[in-house]
């Protein structure tokens, strides 16, 4: 829809021009995704004992792992993607968070790939369906920050003649959200929730 024009924003994209020309308009970053690396406990007890390290380094200890993550993930840098082009680790693409956790509690995969918050939530509806122990994922390590956006279709100023205005509205409260800290205390109640 947004390619086509028909759609008017969508959330939350992350600022690729390149990726994504049919984009024009973004508003001011909302929030910052964490990209984590999860593994399963099993998988980092085992790198422990195999490099006699409490916390193991990412990416140097991870050669020859399984790590999943979700179809046109956009947010890994070109170093992560050299590495496993050369085989120094292996990539899977899965259906979406909750079928890679699975795949990860059940040592189909060693780790996964995605923003903390997404993860996390997927982890507690696993949890809350008893479909999965929190015990068996353990948090690693943020690989980088990307911030989120509300973007809008570069074809939809003819459908939609009151997206500039929206956007100027917009922007104003999610600033007015940030300046005052309130944004930030949405985010962490949330996260508060979600933390295993």
């Amino acid at each position: 829809m947004m390619a086509e024009g028909t759609g008017f924003a969508i959330f939350p994209p992350y600022y690729f021009p390149d990726k994504r020309p049919y984009l024009e308009k973004y508003s001011v970053p909302i929030m910052a995704e964490r990209v984590t690396l999860f593994c399963s406990k099993k998988y980092i007890e085992g790198l422990k004992h195999r490099t006699g390290r409490f916390k193991p380094v990412w990416p140097s200890d991870f050669g020859g792992a399984v790590i999943g993550i979700n179809p046109g993930y956009l947010l890994l840098g070109e170093d992560f993607w050299k590495r496993h082009r050369e085989g120094f680790y292996v990539i899977e693409e899965g259906i979406n968070n909750q079928k890679n956790l699975l795949k990860l509690a059940s040592g189909r995969m060693d780790c996964l790939v995605n923003s903390r918050m997404s993860v996390l939530w997927d982890i507690q509806q696993l949890k809350n369906a008893s479909k999965l122990s929190v015990a068996d994922i353990v948090q690693v390590h943020v690989l980088k920050e990307q911030h989120g956006y509300l973007a809008f279709s570069k074809n939809s100023l003819m459908r939609y003649p009151f997206r500039e205005d929206f956007i100027t509205q917009f922007n104003i409260e999610i600033k007015q959200l940030s300046d005052s800290g309130e944004l930030q205390k949405l985010i962490d109640d949330f996260e508060k929730e979600l933390l295993f």
